[in-house]
């Protein structure tokens, strides 16, 4: 009788060793392909978010090149103002 049951439980395990094996191939691939999209979706995102900053440090840069023209513009105002000042007085 227990070798009867054994055969059963070898039997069953057997199979549900091949319906596993089976079934645990798809998943498999499905998960791979998933995972390689993920990634690559990960990938161009990055590169979107590098060229948005690389965008945005132009901008500062540009915005402080003009802040620093400005105040340039502004001082060598006020020294030619203080030369014409001082040339009239004397």
């Amino acid at each position: 009788m227990t070798e009867k049951r054994f055969r059963w439980l070898v039997a069953g395990l057997t199979f549900g060793a091949c319906v596993a094996a089976a079934l645990l191939v798809r998943p498999r691939e499905t998960a791979l392909r998933r995972m390689t999209r993920r990634a690559d979706d990960g990938k161009a995102a990055l590169v979107r978010a590098a060229a948005g900053a690389r965008d945005s440090v132009g901008q500062w840069i540009d915005r402080g090149k003009a802040g620093i023209e400005r105040a340039d513009h502004a001082f060598s105002a006020a020294v030619e103002a203080g030369k014409a000042a001082l040339g009239q007085r004397g």
